[in-house]
C-alpha cells in the first residue's frame, strides 16, 4: 500500500518519506482502505466482489466475502463513534489458498459501546462473547444484533475462522469437525482503541 497517502488520510502529518515503486497486485489484493459511509463501503465491497469474480472464485466463497464485508462495514459505522473504518483483504496460498479479510476501527470498542445497556459487560471477553450473541446490540430500538453472529456462521461453516480483538481480549473462533458451533480460543492482548474484526475462508 501506498504508506503515506494512508497516513495523511488518517491525519497523520508525514514528510521526507522515501518513495517506492508500487507493485501492482492485481486481483490478488484490496489494499488497506479507508472507509466514512455506506457508499464507500460499498465501492470497496464491490471491488472485492469483481476481483473474486475475475480470480473464478465460487459462488459460494463469492457471496459469503461480500456479505460477511457489508456486516462489518456497517458494524463500523453503527457501533465504533469514530465515524469511519479500514478495509483490506487477501488471497494467500499458503498453507491453503484461502481469502482473508479484516475490518478495523479507532473507536471505543465493543465492551464501551454496550455501556449503558441491556448487554452492559464487565469485561472485554465477555463483550465479544455477547456480540457474537444473536440480537445482542447496543443500538436502541432498531433491528440489529445479527451481523457478527451471521458472519461466525458463514466463515466457519465454509471451514474458515474469525478472529475479534477488541480492547484487552482476542477471540479467534474456528470451524470444528463434527460440530455445529466453533473452536473458541481467548487469549489476552495489549490494549487497542477499538474494534478488528478479521477473518478467512478457504477458496
Amino acid at each position: 500500500m501506498s504508506l503515506g497517502e494512508a497516513l495523511v488520510d488518517a491525519g497523520v502529518r508525514v514528510s521526507g518519506l522515501p518513495s517506492v515503486r508500487h507493485h501492482d497486485v492485481g486481483d490478488r489484493m484490496c489494499e488497506l482502505t479507508r472507509f466514512a459511509s455506506n457508499d464507500q463501503a460499498g465501492q470497496l465491497i464491490n471491488l472485492v466482489e469483481r476481483r473474486c469474480q475475475d480470480a473464478g472464485h465460487s459462488d459460494r466463497v463469492e457471496e459469503t466475502l461480500t456479505m460477511s464485508i457489508w456486516e462489518l462495514t456497517d458494524n463500523c459505522l453503527a457501533h465504533a463513534r469514530i465515524g469511519h473504518g479500514f478495509l483490506a483483504a487477501q488471497i494467500l496460498p499458503q498453507p491453503t489458498r484461502s481469502l482473508h479479510f479484516a475490518v478495523a476501527d479507532g473507536g471505543i470498542g465493543i465492551r464501551a459501546s454496550f455501556a449503558g445497556t441491556q448487554h452492559e459487560r464487565d469485561d472485554d471477553r465477555s463483550a465479544i462473547e455477547a456480540a457474537v450473541e444473536s440480537r445482542v446490540t447496543s443500538v436502541r430500538d432498531k433491528p440489529r444484533g445479527v451481523g457478527l453472529p451471521n458472519l461466525l456462521e458463514w466463515v466457519t461453516a465454509m471451514g474458515g475462522g474469525l478472529t475479534i480483538r477488541s480492547g484487552r481480549a482476542a477471540i479467534e473462533y474456528r470451524h470444528q469437525p463434527n460440530s455445529t458451533m466453533p473452536r473458541a480460543t481467548f487469549s489476552h492482548v495489549d490494549a487497542v482503541d477499538g474494534t478488528l474484526v478479521a477473518g478467512w475462508v478457504p477458496c
